[in-house]
């Protein structure tokens, strides 16, 4: 048991210093295309306001919900899947030149 959370912890890391969540929307966000000023809609509720935006390399915040996203939540939102199956998905997107 407390290889596989290693296993996943060390996954995890690797897949952070490889990929940002700018990437990450592009691929998986609709609403990040139309981006006003850094900022666009959260696909979290209706919002015409473009609330969301990015915080730092690995994270975007609605300010208006308040939610704080990483690059595998919005993976397992978007795609609706556990943390282990974004792991697996970010980690192909890696392979097949997902990122620079």
């Amino acid at each position: 048991m407390y290889n596989d959370y290693k296993n996943l912890l060390s996954s995890r890391d690797s897949i952070t210093r490889k990929v940002n969540i700018e990437q990450v929307l592009q691929k998986y966000v609709f609403e990040y295309a139309d981006k006003v000023d850094g900022h666009f809609s959260c696909f979290l509720h209706s919002d015409n306001n473009k609330s969301m935006k990015v915080i730092n390399k690995l994270q975007c915040t609605c300010e208006h919900c308040g939610k704080t996203l990483d690059i595998f939540d919005i993976v397992q939102r978007m795609l609706q899947c556990t943390f282990r199956e974004a792991l697996s998905i970010l980690k192909k997107d890696i392979k097949n030149s997902f990122v620079k």
